[in-house]
């Protein structure tokens, strides 16, 4: 996806098109990072792809699970474990982030309770605070020669308004992912 956004934005770039401003969030952030001069090509994507096989690597510390059931707001409140709300799927159910050691638990728990559960073939929503476990490995993706200061202003999805002035730290790239 960022490899697209690159290109995408090269190809505007190419035809006249220019960029006054640019917004990104999570891996897209890398991809604004590109368009706002903070980052090279190379760099958004080597942010990209080792974000990904961070969070691909199994080692994993949440799961995101799906549960769907006529009481389900009643299983919710009654359980003694801690689940993070990532989604309402409608008809399909809703998704929840967990913390890997929970996951049995709740599966259990929902089977015991005639909830539908399914774990969902990702690791952990980013807005989780399960992610907090990911922030030091993340931070240190950023390389001295990472040039975090950008020709282009650019929109924050995590302040809703122009990102402050000076560089872009590896701080704030972690709460362009962390926070939606």
């Amino acid at each position: 996806l960022t490899a697209l956004q690159i290109a995408l934005t090269d190809a505007w770039r190419g035809r006249g098109i220019g960029t006054t401003h640019v917004t990104g969030r999570a891996a897209g952030g890398f991809a604004a990072g590109y368009g706002q001069g903070a980052l090279s090509d190379i760099q958004a994507l080597e942010l990209a792809c080792r974000v990904s096989e961070m969070f691909s690597s199994g080692r994993t510390a949440g799961n995101v699970v799906r549960l769907k059931g006529d009481a389900l707001d009643e299983f919710i409140r009654q359980l003694a474990l801690p689940l993070y709300f990532t989604a309402d799927g409608r008809e399909h159910g809703r998704y929840f982030s967990c913390a890997s050691a929970d996951l049995q638990g709740i599966l259990q728990a929902a089977q015991t309770n005639d909830i539908e559960a399914d774990v969902e073939p990702m690791t952990v929503a980013a807005h989780s605070p399960i992610m907090d476990a990911y922030r030091e490995e993340f931070t240190k993706q950023f390389r001295s020669d990472v040039s975090l200061t950008r020709r282009v202003p650019g929109f924050s999805s995590v302040s809703a308004g122009l990102h402050p002035e000076g560089p872009l730290t590896p701080d704030y790239w972690w709460n362009a992912i962390r926070e939606p």
